[in-house]
């Protein structure tokens, strides 16, 4: 053991009498201390600016408006340098976001539903689930399909998953990537008068989805309207007022409403759980949307629960139902809710 007092080249380190080693090595660990939160600090507000960039594009891209921003760079430390480090904090992808924009990932898309698949509460996705799919992005290329318009989708989506494809409304919305315009597949004309006609003459409440604005006449305990544009991003006009319509939810189970929509040739699919049909434009679902992003039958794997969900797995090469829905009784697999995370951490098992 060393004396009280120190041994000069000792333990006070290179010759340096009375611990001053010892000092300067604290020195040091203090600066490098400072030096990495710094860095992580200036990388923290690069990501905060990221996603306000990304929102704003979003919000542009969707409703036509022209929303100023200011670039990510002038948002993180007001000049777009890089930190003295030797990189940039944002710029060489260190958070992963490059996979999922699909640069990193060769293997077979993943297709994947949203409520009631991945998300149980109408607000976020569990811990593990997200884990699970970060590891499934690493091999391969995710894509989420939901019922919701793009503007409902993106709050529910972590943000180190928010830049993959996106497709909402039923296959009326098409993100490509995450700086992309949203392609909006909307009604004809005719279409949109019928809708009307329909909603006025049974005075049916409804929610009518327009290019980024929404109608909505519903319940607002029904839990539709408490997952509705839940970053307060669009305003509920009248329907009169919307460009075009989108997407349309008519709180309805009327057989005699969704034979004259069949009859017209649009898409319905009913939920009689919530008491709501889903209408989308003629041949408009999320497979058809598959499509107009270049995923071919049989090439990808689907992950879904519902009605809206049956043509997706019914043409991919492996379909997964969450559930049991009865119309997804062909599924290659079922599973529960427990099981979601296990599950997709088996496609790269």
């Amino acid at each position: 053991m060393i004396p009280e007092g120190g041994d000069p080249g000792g333990a006070g380190g290179d010759g340096d009498p009375g611990g001053a080693g010892a000092a300067g090595r604290a020195h040091g660990a203090d600066a490098h201390r400072a030096r990495r939160e710094h860095v992580a600090e200036r990388h923290q507000l690069r990501r905060a600016g990221a996603v306000a960039e990304r929102q704003i594009r979003d919000i542009s891209a969707i409703s036509g408006r022209d929303v100023p921003y200011t670039p990510v760079h002038d948002i993180a430390d007001g000049s777009g340098a890089a930190d003295g480090s030797g990189a940039a904090d944002g710029d060489g992808d260190a958070d992963g976001s490059s996979v999922a924009e699909g640069d990193g990932a060769a293997g077979e898309p993943v297709v994947l539903d949203v409520d009631g698949t991945l998300c149980f509460d109408g607000r976020t996705l569990a811990a593990d689930i997200v884990e699970a799919l970060l590891h499934v992005r690493a091999r391969h290329p995710l894509v989420f399909a939901s019922a919701r318009p793009v503007r409902d989708l993106l709050p529910v989506l972590p943000e180190d998953l928010a830049g993959s494809a996106l497709i909402g409304g039923n296959g009326a919305f098409v993100r490509r990537a995450p700086h992309a315009d949203v392609e909006v597949a909307g009604f004809p004309a005719p279409a949109r008068a019928l809708l009307d006609g329909i909603i006025e003459s049974r005075s049916l409440p409804a929610l009518v989805d327009g290019p980024w604005d929404f109608a909505f006449t519903g319940d607002e305990e029904h839990r539709i309207f408490r997952q509705l544009d839940a970053g307060g991003l669009a305003r509920n006009l009248p329907r009169s007022a919307l460009p075009d319509y989108a997407k349309a939810v008519l709180f309805t189970e009327d057989p005699r409403v969704i034979e004259q929509l069949r009859g017209a040739g649009l898409t319905v699919s009913v939920h009689p759980d919530e008491h709501l049909i889903d209408v989308a434009p003629s041949g408009v679902t999320k497979h058809s949307a598959l499509r107009r992003l270049g995923i071919l039958d049989g090439s990808y794997t689907a992950v879904g629960n519902d009605v809206n969900d049956v043509e997706l797995l019914r043409h991919a090469r492996r379909g997964i139902r969450v559930g049991g829905h009865p119309a997804l009784d062909f599924a290659h697999r079922s599973i529960d809710r427990g099981s979601v995370a296990e599950a997709l951490t088996s496609l790269v098992a």
